[in-house]
């Protein structure tokens, strides 16, 4: 045990002090340090330490650049006490001596508690809910435009790591198991969307917050709620978000789906806008521009307290939800926020016009009296008020969605929008039905707070109320059919093949940029592994139908991708094979189908390979028309007089739209 490399400290250089001397280590503080040989651990030599007059004064050794971000580190050292401890040090009174040997920093592998599991995937084929089953997504806001619905949805599970890329990760402690989601490392707000309430197409994260996102100044990005409008001529699309609950921030952009930037580069509302004193929590952003071009902002919630404590007035009536009217650029604000008597608020509120009427809804408190005001009012339900002013004063109406744990068991907090799509209206909301499914399935220990959208159909009666919406699996209705002739993105998925860890890459579907640094770019199907399966719902080949079927591919491992219709394990209409390659050049493969299909179907795409192998990316399926039939002029018959015969060669004249052409034929009688 003498000589360099005689102990294994790990990350740490010469832990054991073997070099025979103390290299790479320092003294920190009034320390002294010296190589000795009495006390020893191991091996022939330890450091020797005096002179202490601070509790951190001892060796030190630096191990910048020697250590992973995020990794889990071991730290351990014997040591061998010499003096006591003697009070207060000072030039006379040192710290204890000790002696030192064996230390040693080593970055442990870190084993989760959960196992894999067996999951099944949280939307089964036919639903619609949750709109994805393969990452989390919560306090959905969504925005129709151009014949699309957009779902912005907070970041659950994700961050910006020190490099600007997007993580998704759970919340772990030291010991890599999973916690219960603080909300406190949300930076990004996700987009997907759809024509057709079914097939959602992934748009990507937007980074929002951090020194990495479009507004540098805020901590965090919750509760996304968006809007449009024509500014100048020229279409504009804003992005109100929450820095957690200390101010809304706003971002803007050309597009529904970015890229997005801060055209103020501070809050838009805080504790320093007028108005806003009362309000708890300053968050959860409600946009409405209305039908002559005003806009208006709504935000805020809390229970407030009087020394920790609050009484049945504050719960009842806590006055902390704010309505305040926007500039006509979006991004600034005019004059003071209106306080809205909201019975029972806690948070998440929202707005819509219909008809004349303006509707506030937002989610009760879990400590309000059960009746306020003649009202029975549950908690964490969604609640709705009317106004004929956008600034109210509102009246309490009812309740519209009870707390998603009465539909899915997992409870939690309530958070909600309305819209109208092709003249109905809908209900997004979040809930915890995948992490459910990743707990049923034995892929989770138990639930930690991660939240998946949803919809479901409203109803507004003629007098305008609006009915009990249901929570469900089933979701809504396809609207109209997928059209397979054009590009169809990869990251368009209406069912697939599940997940058992929500953010190991290995463990099910994944969906990621084509480019790591635009996490807003090309989406791609990732991470593609043997028996994982994506779907598309109610796609239309038509009468004339397809004959043959391509794919944008990355290979890697390689393997082939089996195209089924109606089920994930119906009939293969069409194989492709994708060659093994270095992950680096995207190429397309094609095939021909085995059959023209016609009529509309659910298309499945499974993936075959090697069972631990990454087989390949996919960015985008395409398929093509058969070719038309070839028509041309039909004779049916010739006229003949009564008595007549008809024998020989008889010339018919055609018309082709061309020109001219003799046609022969012979008929006998």
């Amino acid at each position: 045990m003498t000589g360099p490399g005689a102990f294994d400290g790990g990350v740490l250089a010469n832990g054991g002090f073997e070099a025979g001397a103390l290299d790479l280590w320092a003294a920190n503080g009034s320390a002294g340090l010296a190589l000795g040989s009495d006390d020893k651990a191991s091996g022939a030599c330890s450091v020797h330490v005096t002179g202490r007059k601070a509790a951190g004064d001892g060796p030190i050794q630096s191990v910048a650049g020697a250590i992973t971000a995020g990794g889990t580190y071991d730290v351990s050292a014997k040591v061998f006490v010499e003096t006591v401890w003697t009070g207060t040090p000072d030039a006379a009174n040192d710290l204890m001596d000790f002696s030192a040997d064996d230390i040693s920093m080593k970055e442990e592998t870190v084993v989760q508690t959960h196992p894999s599991g067996d999951a099944a995937a949280a939307k089964a084929v036919g639903t619609s809910n949750p709109l994805m089953d393969y990452q989390y997504g919560a306090d959905p806001w969504a925005m129709v435009y151009d014949g699309r619905v957009y779902e912005y949805m907070t970041g659950d599970g994700s961050h910006i790591d020190d490099d600007g890329h997007v993580v998704r990760a759970y919340e772990t402690d030291g010991s890599g198991n999973v916690k219960d989601n603080s909300y406190g490392r949300i930076q990004t707000i996700d987009v997907i969307s759809s024509a057709d309430m079914v097939n959602w197409r992934n748009e990507g994260a937007i980074k929002v917050a951090g020194t990495h996102g479009a507004a540098t100044w805020a901590s965090n990005s919750w509760a996304p709620a968006a809007a449009h409008r024509t500014i100048d001529g020229k279409e504009k699309f804003f992005l109100y978000f929450a820095n957690s609950a200390g101010g809304i921030g706003v971002l803007t952009s050309d597009s529904p789906t970015g890229p997005w930037n801060d055209p103020i580069g501070e809050p838009l509302v805080s504790s320093a806008t007028p108005g806003t004193s009362g309000v708890v929590w300053m968050f959860d952003p409600a946009v409405l521009v209305d039908d002559d071009g005003s806009a208006y902002l709504y935000f805020g919630g809390g229970v407030p307290s009087t020394n920790g404590t609050s009484s049945a007035e504050q719960t009842d009536h806590p006055k902390s939800s704010r309505v305040i009217r926007l500039g006509d650029d979006m991004v600034s604000t005019v004059g003071s926020a209106a306080t809205i008597d909201a019975p029972a608020v806690f948070e998440d509120s929202g707005i819509n016009k219909i008809g004349d009427t303006y509707y506030y809804s937002y989610c009760t408190n879990f400590s309000h009296s059960a009746t306020i005001d003649g009202h029975s009012i549950p908690t964490g339900t969604i609640a709705y008020m009317t106004s004929k002013d956008p600034m109210g004063p509102f009246t309490y109406q009812g309740t519209i969605l009870a707390n998603p744990g009465t539909f899915f068991g997992a409870g939690g907090n309530n958070h909600h929008a309305m819209f109208e799509f092709q003249d109905q209206w809908y209900i997004t909301y979040h809930s915890q039905t995948v992490q459910t499914a990743l707990v049923e399935g034995g892929s989770l220990d138990t639930e930690h707070g991660y939240r998946s959208t949803q919809i479901d159909r409203l109803s507004i009666g003629a007098d305008g109320t609006i009915g009990q919406a249901t929570g469900t699996y089933q979701g809504v209705a396809q609207v109209g059919t997928l059209d397979p002739y054009g590009e169809v993105s990869a990251a368009t998925i209406a069912w697939d093949s599940g997940i058992q860890d929500a953010y190991q890459a290995s463990s099910g579907v994944r969906v990621a940029p084509q480019d790591a640094d635009d996490p807003t770019g090309t989406q791609v199907l990732a991470n593609v592994d043997d028996g994982e399966w994506t779907a598309l719902a109610g796609v239309a080949f038509g009468t004339t139908g397809a004959s043959t079927v391509s794919a944008s591919v990355l290979p890697r491992a390689g393997g082939t991708v089996k195209v089924r219709l109606d089920a994930p394990d119906g009939d293969v209409v069409g194989t492709l094979t994708v060659p093994a390659g270095g992950g680096t050049s995207w190429t397309t493969v094609s095939a021909d189908l085995a059959r023209t299909v016609t009529g509309t179907h659910d298309v499945f795409f499974t993936f075959v390979g090697g069972a631990d192998d990454h087989l390949f990316d996919v960015g985008s399926w395409t398929f093509t028309k058969a070719a038309a039939p070839a028509t041309g002029p039909v004779i049916d018959a010739a006229s003949v007089s009564a008595g007549g015969v008809v024998s020989g060669t008889r010339a018919f004249q055609v018309d082709l739209g061309v020109r001219r052409r003799t046609c022969r034929t012979r008929t006998w009688s």
